[in-house]
C-alpha cells in the first residue's frame, strides 16, 4: 500500500513541478482609462470611397469613424485612388467628394487607407491584399511581364509613380507600408496566409465576406467553412512565433450595413438569400481619451481596442462590452456590463481557462508567450481582447501540497 501511495505522490509532484507562474509584461490597455473612456465604434475594411450612401449607413448605424478606402496598388485596378501621377491619394476626403463629416451625426473623422494587392515580379503570384491603414502615401506594384502565370495582361507600373514607391514582392509591399508611415493589416489570411512575412502590425480574424463565405460552404457542403477557424489559428501562431503585439482586427468588406438584404442579393460566394443578421458583422471598439484621428491612431498603435464578431442577431450594438481590465502581479481580471458571458482564455493557441472573469496566472503551462480573452454572450456575439504578453522569470517548481491550493 506504501509504494502504491508512494507512486501517487510521485505522479502528483512530476506534474506539478512542470507549471510556470506568469506575470503580464506588456498590458495593451494599460494606459486606458475605463471610467473617463471614450467608445469608437470603426471600420477599418468596407470599400466606401465616393459612395455617400455608404458612409450614411454607417453613421446612421452608430460608427464614429470609418476608412476612406477601396483598392489599390496595380494599374487599372485603383477605383479612383490615384490623384496624378506620383501623386497621394486622395487625402484629405473632403476635398475629393466625401460627406462633410459636420453634416454626420455620428462619424467624427475618416482614416486613411487602402486595400492594396497587385501582380508580383515572378508573373505568377498576386500579393495578398493588404491593408495600409493610416497610410496616405500611393504605392503601386512594379508590375509583370506575364501576369498570373500568362493568363493575364502585362502590367507596367502607372507612369510618374517614383521607383521608390513600387515593390516587386509581397514583403516589400508590407515593408512599404510601415516605411511611409501605415499600420499594415493581413487582410482576409484564410486566403492563402504566408506566415512566412514579417513587418503585420494587424490581422482579420473576423471578415463579414468571409463569414458569409463559409455561411454558404456550410450549406453547400456540409460544414467545410473554415476561413474564421483559420484566421483566428492564424493569429494564435503569430501571437506565439512572432509577436504578442499584433492586433486583432474585425471588418464588414463589402457587407456593410447598408448593403441590400433579401432573395438574389448575395451573389454567387456567399449565400443568395442575405437576412440583416447577416451583414455588418465586423468592426472594432477603440478606446479614446478625445475622438479625433490623431488619439485614434494612437490608441489602435497601442493595441488598446476590441475585435468584435457581431452575428445571429439584426439588432447590432448588443455585443458583450468590456467595462474594465485590471492587471495585477499575477492575474487578468474582465468586468463586463451584463456580467453573465461566458470567458475563454485562450493562450499559445489553447484554452487554459473558461467560464472565469479573473484568470490566476500562477501554475499554467511552461512556455506560454501570451493571453487573450473571448467573451461570448451565447448568442453569437463575441468580442476578442489583444492579447497580453506574458513573461516568467523561471519555471515554479512546487514543493509541498501548501501550494496546490494557490
Amino acid at each position: 500500500m506504501r509504494w502504491v501511495l508512494a507512486g501517487i505522490l510521485l505522479m502528483l509532484f512530476s506534474s506539478i513541478s512542470h507549471a510556470t507562474d506568469y506575470s503580464v509584461s506588456h498590458n495593451p490597455y494599460e494606459d486606458v482609462n475605463f471610467n473617463t473612456t471614450l467608445r469608437c465604434l470603426a471600420q477599418l475594411h468596407d470599400h466606401v470611397n465616393n459612395n455617400d450612401p455608404r458612409v450614411s449607413s454607417y453613421d446612421d448605424a452608430e460608427y464614429c469613424a470609418v476608412t476612406w478606402m477601396d483598392y489599390a496598388g496595380y494599374y487599372g485596378n485603383d477605383t479612383g485612388l490615384l490623384v496624378g501621377m506620383g501623386s497621394p491619394k486622395q487625402w484629405p476626403p473632403e476635398d475629393y467628394g466625401a460627406t462633410a463629416i459636420p453634416s454626420l451625426d455620428n462619424i467624427k473623422f475618416y482614416i486613411p487607407g487602402a486595400e492594396e494587392g497587385g501582380y508580383l515580379k515572378d508573373n505568377i503570384t498576386f500579393a495578398h491584399h493588404t491593408h495600409s491603414t493610416f497610410m496616405t502615401e500611393y504605392i503601386e506594384s512594379a508590375g509583370c511581364s506575364t501576369c498570373n502565370g500568362g493568363s493575364a495582361a502585362p502590367l507596367t507600373p502607372t507612369v510618374g509613380v517614383p521607383s521608390n514607391r513600387l515593390y516587386e514582392t509581397e514583403q516589400e509591399l508590407v515593408d512599404l507600408v510601415n516605411e511611409l508611415g501605415g499600420w499594415p493589416i493581413y487582410n482576409h489570411p484564410s486566403v492563402g496566409p504566408n506566415t512566412g512575412l514579417t513587418g503585420y502590425k494587424g490581422i482579420e480574424i473576423m471578415n463579414t465576406f468571409m463569414s458569409l463565405r463559409d455561411q454558404k460552404d456550410n450549406e453547400d457542403s456540409a460544414g467545410t467553412g473554415t476561413r474564421l477557424t483559420n484566421a483566428r489559428a492564424l493569429w494564435d501562431t503569430w501571437l506565439e512565433t512572432v509577436s504578442a503585439r499584433i492586433y486583432a482586427v474585425a471588418v464588414n468588406d463589402h457587407y456593410g450595413p447598408d448593403h441590400t438584404v433579401g432573395v438574389g442579393t448575395g451573389g454567387g460566394s456567399v449565400p443568395d438569400d442575405l437576412v440583416a443578421n447577416d451583414i455588418d458583422q465586423g468592426k472594432i471598439e477603440v478606446l479614446l481619451t478625445v475622438q479625433d484621428l490623431e488619439a485614434f491612431e494612437s490608441s489602435v498603435r497601442a493595441g488598446a481596442f476590441f475585435a468584435v464578431h457581431e452575428n445571429e442577431t439584426a439588432s447590432k450594438g448588443a455585443f458583450p462590452e468590456v467595462t474594465n481590465i485590471v492587471v495585477g502581479s499575477n492575474s487578468i481580471t474582465l468586468t463586463t456590463t451584463a456580467g453573465n458571458e461566458t470567458v475563454r482564455w485562450i493562450a499559445n493557441g489553447s484554452s487554459v481557462g473558461t467560464n472565469s472573469f479573473t484568470l490566476s496566472l500562477f501554475g499554467l503551462d511552461a512556455g506560454l508567450k501570451y493571453v487573450r480573452a473571448e467573451i461570448d454572450d451565447g448568442s453569437g456575439r463575441i468580442t476578442y481582447t489583444q492579447a497580453f504578453e506574458l513573461v516568467s522569470p523561471s519555471p515554479v517548481h512546487h514543493s509541498g501540497f501548501g501550494e496546490m491550493g494557490r
